[in-house]
């Protein structure tokens, strides 16, 4: 059976638009992680510990509603990063709730910070 190539980081917009010498000292703290379809990234109110750069997947940002509704407020793809707050001096997360989507095995490039 054959199986597909692991995503690299440079599926990602953002890392692969940095600088060679910026990337290569990053990349060796990123880390490869597969998250199952509905998988929570974050919650409401959670400790930011992690950003993630989706390479070959899609983030939801879901608000939920105190009825448990849910509504779809945005999407991040390969283009952007999940955690964002880490690097703007927050460390909490904003009300939505960050889900992964698109495909049963999800394997956004995690960075720990």
């Amino acid at each position: 059976m054959h199986k597909p190539p692991l995503p690299r980081p440079e599926q990602n917009h953002l890392l692969a638009a940095l600088p060679e010498d910026v990337r290569n000292r990053m990349f060796s703290y990123l880390e490869l992680v597969t998250l199952p379809l509905g998988k929570v990234i974050y919650e409401s109110g959670d400790r930011l510990r992690h950003v993630y750069f989706p390479t070959d997947s899609i983030v939801s940002l879901l608000y939920v509603m105190e009825s448990g509704a849910s509504a779809e407020i945005s999407i991040v793809g390969n283009e952007g990063i999940i955690g964002i707050a880490l690097f703007m001096g927050g460390g909490k997360h904003t009300k939505p709730r960050h889900c992964a989507k698109w495909r049963l095995c999800v394997p956004p490039t995690r960075a720990a910070v």
